[in-house]
């Protein structure tokens, strides 16, 4: 998902008694990227008030793109994949949604704040690469063998694949809570006070 921050420099200025006309690059560009840091504030703000995430975690999928006066637009780009699930004590680099072990059988995984769900049937596991989710047998595609080492000795049998149990995307809830209407508004509303305010400090120069 991509959110593009720019905007029409002539229609603000109608409403604008006094300014340089060499300040408004540079006015435009610095409203730009600032509004983008604030959006990206706004848009971890949403995130964290609403779902089990860190902010950190919603850092990690977006990257900035700041304007420039030959490319005076502003860009977040939401990387639009699953996250996957782990403990909160994992040491992990990528964003990840909460899982905990239960007492009986099964992993409890939150996403949306103040609910919670029970898979019963799934397990917490680290794989050879280190990799650590929540899994579950593979029942559709039927047994395969599967080499085993038992006291020093090696013997094949017949043993059901794993699959990898992920939740939903940050650009997936972004949209259908209806998010991005939000994120619109703020961004339209601090843009206009960005460019006025830098445009009023440069003129002044």
């Amino acid at each position: 998902m991509q959110i593009n921050i720019k905007m029409d420099t002539k229609a603000l200025l109608k409403n604008l008694n006094y300014y340089k006309t060499e300040a408004i690059p540079k006015a435009t560009t610095t409203a730009l990227n600032r509004t983008l840091k604030e959006t990206v504030t706004e848009v971890k703000r949403i995130m964290t008030a609403n779902y089990q995430i860190k902010s950190s975690d919603v850092a990690r999928t977006m990257s900035i793109h700041n304007a420039t006066a030959a490319n005076p637009v502003a860009k977040i780009i939401a990387k639009d994949k699953q996250l996957g699930f782990s403990p909160s004590s994992a040491r992990i680099k990528s964003a990840k949604w909460k899982a905990t072990a239960t007492k009986n059988k099964g992993v409890k995984i939150k996403i949306k704040k103040g609910a919670q769900s029970i898979l019963k049937h799934a397990f917490i596991a680290t794989m050879k690469s280190g990799h650590i989710g929540v899994f579950e047998r593979n029942l559709s595609k039927g047994k395969k063998d599967k080499m085993v080492t038992i006291r020093g000795k090696q013997y094949t049998v017949k043993a059901y694949g794993i699959k990898e149990i992920v939740g939903p995307s940050i650009p997936f809830l972004i949209k259908a809570t209806k998010s991005i209407n939000r994120i619109n508004n703020f961004i339209n509303e601090r843009l206009k006070k960005n460019f006025v305010a830098n445009l009023k400090y440069f003129s002044s120069k």
